[in-house]
């Protein structure tokens, strides 16, 4: 479907166009907040395992 097609179908609002750049910047962007993320989840998941593996299933002890 073309851009003209959204606009002639009145759903140019689900439509967003953006740069490559700014695709990239976005996407470099959302895999940093994930590693984040991964590290919070990982840190806490070792607090509830205790001392063990940090990826150890702390309802297995």
């Amino acid at each position: 479907m073309t851009a003209k097609d959204f606009r002639e179908r009145g759903d140019y609002d689900e439509f967003a166009p953006i740069s490559e750049e700014m695709a990239r910047i976005t996407v470099e962007n959302a895999s940093r907040l994930v590693e984040e993320i991964k590290g919070i989840l990982t840190g806490q998941w070792a607090t509830l395992a205790g001392e063990g593996d940090p990826r150890e299933d702390p309802s297995e002890q």
